[in-house]
């Protein structure tokens, strides 16, 4: 799809990979469910309580309540 000649979505520094929203992390910082480091361009995506953590942090508490 066009908007003024240009593609409705056009590639970013995100992925959308099964309902997960995924991005690169661009600073330095700690993962709060495993307290390990995020260091910048490590895949981050936001748990269940909206805080970014490691993409693999994330998809282990999907199926959690």
């Amino acid at each position: 799809m066009l908007i003024n000649g240009q593609p409705l979505f056009q590639p970013r520094n995100f992925i959308i990979n099964l309902s997960i929203l995924c991005m690169k992390a661009k600073f330095a910082t700690v993962c709060i469910a495993c307290g390990d480091k995020i260091q910048p361009g490590k895949e981050i995506s936001k748990n269940q309580d909206e805080k970014w953590v490691h993409k693999h942090c994330a998809e282990d508490s999907d199926g959690l309540p």
